[in-house]
């Protein structure tokens, strides 16, 4: 985040130390891993000072705790929880010293009042005028945030009337950079966590000697497939509403000849392609280990109905992400970063809260679906669970597709926070 400075960066940083966490555990044989019995005490002493959380030290302490002490008996304060505190408090002081000492060093900071300085770059006037984009020679390419900006005004001069197709190239060129490639890699090590659950890595020999076959390695592969989606869903809902305006081509985008109806469907696309593309790498992995280990037993059928089961929900989940956050972009308010809350506060209510007060009703719990985690079975499919999936597939998707067309009407073009003003003749 401090070399980069830049959001997403940061959002990747978060889920790779989620990342650290996640492989600690699984080392360490924790017990939602389905070992009885955790490493050995020489491992879980260095396994404890890299959890950034200390949640091994919490296992550790309880692995033999009876039903009654893990009700009445708290947690001690011993050297391995102190050490752990200890350690990424340290860092994490040691990282905030270094971070004020660069905003100083830049001149953004005052060193007596400690207050804030306007950036050398900023502007000073109240102009609402763009700044001008200048190359740096004649035959110099443009940079890039600007090419697709300069790419979508040739194919305006071009095509008088840019559709959908060209507005979805702009929103996947601005979408899939290196912070996307980085993301991507976490969640590829996440899948590789799973196929390692899969055979048995974490937990000895205890589960060890299972023939990796696709219902299995589905089971576990995709275990952090929702919530690591929900959560790039809520980042990029709000990164592809504001997208235009942070690189300075919204007014190009606004004016040009195109409906809204292309305009929210090239943004919707853009973001359906983020689970997409997750479910693919996840059987991409799945499958290539198989064929590394010599089962030849694939199951494409299998494998290409992930899209569905899987997949599905998460895009029906990322319309009502982004019906909220045009909702949201008419307030005075909107931003980019409160967009993130309330694109958070959507996830979390329906996924979280609603199931909570509203369990009787199945009908009123937004976009949620029976878990199809780990009950496929080669005998009987998803069974009974399949066919409650396709009845409220069907609800959810008419749902999702008067929100869309809600959305589309109540999309803002323009200054979304200043009223038009009407000249009078």
């Amino acid at each position: 985040s401090l070399r980069w400075q830049r959001s997403i960066v940061t959002y990747a940083a978060a889920l790779a130390l989620f990342m650290l966490f996640w492989l600690t555990l699984g080392l360490s044989g924790a017990s939602i891993f389905g070992s009885t019995v955790m490493a050995r005490t020489e491992v879980l002493s260095v396994l404890g000072l890299i959890d950034p959380f200390a949640i091994m030290v919490f296992f550790e302490q309880t692995q033999f705790w009876t039903p009654l002490q893990r009700d009445t008996q708290p947690l001690a304060l011993d050297t391995a929880l102190l050490l752990n505190r200890g350690l990424w408090l340290s860092l994490s002081a040691l990282v905030y010293w270094r971070l004020q000492r660069t905003i100083t060093a830049d001149g953004r900071c005052d060193r007596e009042t400690g207050t804030s300085r306007p950036a050398p770059y900023a502007r000073t006037d109240n102009s609402d005028r763009p700044p001008e984009l200048t190359l740096t020679g004649p035959g110099s390419a443009p940079p890039a945030p600007v090419a697709p900006a300069m790419s979508l005004a040739r194919n305006m001069r071009t095509n008088p009337l840019p559709g959908f197709g060209s507005q979805l190239w702009l929103q996947l060129s601005l979408l899939y950079r290196w912070p996307m490639a980085l993301l991507m890699l976490i969640w590829i090590g996440l899948v590789v966590v799973g196929i390692l659950m899969t055979i048995g890595f974490f937990g000895g020999t205890e589960h060890g000697g299972r023939y990796p076959t696709t219902s299995l390695l589905i089971s576990y592969c995709a275990e952090a497939l929702g919530g690591f989606a929900t959560a790039l869903l809520v980042l990029f809902s709000a990164e592809l509403l504001w997208m235009e305006k942070r690189h300075r081509i919204d007014a190009l985008v606004d004016s040009a000849a195109v409906s809204n109806s292309s305009l929210f469907a090239a943004k919707l696309v853009c973001l359906w392609s983020i689970p997409l593309l997750m479910i693919t790498l996840m059987i991409a992995t799945a499958a290539g280990f198989q064929l590394v280990v010599g089962f030849t037993r694939l199951e494409a059928e299998h494998y290409l109905s992930l899209y569905y089961y899987f997949g599905l929900p998460l895009m029906l989940q990322a319309v009502s992400l982004f019906f909220a956050q045009v909702l949201w972009a008419g307030s005075r308010w909107a931003n980019r970063y409160s967009s993130w809350v309330i694109g958070s506060a959507v996830a979390m209510g329906s996924m979280v809260l609603l199931p909570r007060i509203a369990s009787e009703y199945p009908l009123l719990l937004i976009n949620q679906f029976p878990s199809l985690l780990r009950i496929h079975s080669e005998l009987a499919q998803y069974g009974a669970f399949a066919q409650k999936f396709d009845r409220l597939a069907v609800y959810w998707s008419a749902v999702a597709l008067v929100l869309a067309i809600a959305s589309i009407g109540l999309w803002k073009r323009g200054d979304w926070h200043e009223p038009r003003r009407l000249s009078s003749h």
